[in-house]
């Protein structure tokens, strides 16, 4: 490691501090894809003006 550039050796450091803090992050969520959020059935949204009670 003696040889190499110190621009490189910064890369390696916050690379590393990347994935030690990668789990504790919202960035976390990049990893679970909601797949069956693209096959599942559409919500029926109705509108509430319909529901109201006249006073």
């Amino acid at each position: 490691m003696a040889g190499i550039p110190t621009a490189f050796k910064i890369h390696i450091v916050l690379s590393f501090v990347f994935w030690m803090v990668f789990p504790f992050t919202r960035l976390v969520h990049v990893i679970s894809v909601p797949l069956a959020y693209l096959r599942r059935a559409p919500i029926p949204y109705r509108s509430r003006v319909r529901f109201r009670s006249e006073p």
